[in-house]
């Protein structure tokens, strides 16, 4: 099914400076605006909290397009970012400029459930759209998030092994590859479905997220007793040793959006909401 052009704005790249100043992504952010009242918003990031955990140093680097078909660079203190108590999440403040290119969800729990529900849910076998990092092909002058579709696999339940932790969470199937963690996953409505019997149109394309990528799923295996190479006319190692062999299932495990919206109604938010406003005047 085919996006929005518009849907793949809505990401940050999330990443490190080498020593020449070159900015690697190596995660997604999805953009997102937090209204306290009808009068203020403060523009925040949603990511894995792996993502900025495994930044090195007291920064966190993120890349945004900006309207000129240029992007730039921007910093903040790792100090200024706040995460899920018992999932792997976490959002951090984002400075935005008039000159930004980036689309905000505006965080509203009542009108993101009033529409799914209106769909009927999610539900397995359900069409979903990606959008996030390709690290093969990330772009050095501008940000080039890809979408990568799939369908719901399993609808959370009991907890989920990510390789870090346990999480009750989504499982899609969308062949998840690094650089895709903390990328927003979003239902795709088709302009008519079917639910209970029933058949509900959707004339004009709505997103929005209902989770957020952590990482792809992956098992353990011994090794076979029958060798094959992975490439023609590779040789076939000696070593008769049992090995435990690592491999992507194919699967992506994703936090339930509702995480989100627990993290920003913690006591923690406020805080976090103190802080990055004093550091923003």
């Amino acid at each position: 099914m085919r996006i929005e052009p518009w849907l793949l704005q809505t990401v940050v790249y999330v990443g490190v400076e080498n020593q020449r100043g070159d900015f690697i992504p190596t995660g997604t952010a999805l953009l997102v605006q937090y209204r306290p009242d009808s009068e203020h918003f403060l523009p925040i990031a949603v990511t894995a909290k792996h993502v900025i955990e495994d930044i090195p140093g007291d920064w966190i680097y993120y890349r945004i397009n900006q309207n000129d078909d240029q992007s730039v660079v921007r910093a903040i203190s790792k100090k200024l970012y706040i995460s899920h108590a018992t999932t792997d999440l976490a959002i951090f403040y984002v400075d935005q400029k008039p000159e930004d290119e980036g689309k905000f969800f505006v965080l509203d729990r009542f009108i993101r459930n009033e529409w799914i529900q209106h769909y009927g849910g999610v539900g397995v076998g359900d069409d979903i759209a990606i959008i996030g990092l390709y690290t093969s092909h990330y772009g050095i002058v501008r940000n080039q998030p890809i979408a990568r579709f799939g369908n719901v696999s399993a609808i959370p339940s009991e907890p989920i092994s990510t390789g870090r932790d346990n999480v009750i969470g989504y499982l899609v199937e969308a062949r998840s590859i690094a650089g895709l963690s903390g990328s927003p996953v979003f239902l795709t409505v088709p302009p008519i479905l079917r639910r209970d019997g029933n058949l509900l149109g959707a004339p004009n394309p709505d997103y929005h997220p209902v989770g957020i990528v952590l990482g792809q799923h992956t098992i353990q295996y011994k090794k076979d007793d029958i060798d094959i190479p992975k490439w023609q006319h590779e040789e076939i190692s000696d070593d008769t040793e049992t090995q435990l062999i690592e491999r992507g299932t194919g699967f992506s495990v994703v936090a339930h959006f509702d995480s989100v919206f627990e993290l920003i109604e913690s006591e923690g938010f406020r805080e976090f909401l103190r802080k990055n406003i004093e550091n923003s005047q």
